[in-house]
């Protein structure tokens, strides 16, 4: 159920709730156009430069994975 402006859900403290879904991360936007990529070259449509994106992004998510394993273990102690 959403509220306008000026109509607040019985109960909602904090305000009237966001028509639009949350935001994207930054690694899931990533994430989609890897996908997007991916599709792309398997259907044969590709140039070189996407194929070179697609190999830099594919680096960009494995470092950013492992700094966030890394964060989390320092975090919690594993």
């Amino acid at each position: 159920m959403y509220t306008t402006r000026f109509e607040m859900a019985q109960g909602d403290l904090f305000g009237p709730r966001k028509k639009t879904p949350r935001g994207w991360t930054e690694l899931d936007k990533i994430r989609r156009r890897v996908l997007f990529l991916e599709k792309k070259i398997w259907s044969g449509e590709f140039t070189t430069s996407e194929m070179d994106e697609l190999t830099t992004l594919q680096v960009q998510i494995k470092a950013r994975e492992n700094e966030a394993r890394e964060k989390w273990a320092k975090s919690f102690g594993k």
